[in-house]
């Protein structure tokens, strides 16, 4: 499970349309689907889930997954400054990723100012391996 560096980069405000749910992060699969039926037309990038949870319970959690979109959305993600890390393997091992990020945010004085985001750059769709997928993990910072 390779993770690259963080970087700290700034992402801009987003349109989305998408379905938030209190459910297993077993079954997030399903969200996908309830959030590509809400698109009127080609989304404008891949799609994240977001994760509004405070204390993480897989069994429970408050997860959203979105799609961006070029008119104007359901909401309006705002702009904000991120830690970032690309993620590559199956999902179970985001662990690690997770755990880099936020030492990294420790030691450079940081903390989380909205709920962390993972972008699906390439997942089972592709047809390839879970050891092949691409995410993107970023989380919101602000100095603490």
């Amino acid at each position: 499970m390779p993770i690259s560096e963080v970087v700290v980069k700034d992402v801009p405000e987003m349109q989305v349309v998408g379905v938030r749910k209190v459910i297993a992060v077993r079954d997030i699969g399903t969200l996908f689907g309830e959030a590509g039926r809400q698109l009127r037309s080609k989304p404008a990038g891949p799609p994240m889930a977001i994760y509004h949870d405070k204390e993480w319970n897989p069994e429970k959690a408050d997860i959203e997954v979105v799609f961006p979109v070029t008119v104007r959305g359901q909401q309006t993600l705002p702009a904000t400054k991120v830690a970032s890390v690309t993620h590559l393997g199956a999902y179970e091992d985001f662990g690690p990723t997770y755990a880099a990020i936020f030492g990294w945010m420790s030691r450079e004085g940081y903390v989380v100012a909205y709920p962390p985001r993972e972008i699906y750059l390439v997942g089972p769709e592709s047809g390839r391996k879970p050891e092949e997928y691409v995410t993107e993990i970023q989380v919101p910072i602000r100095p603490a």
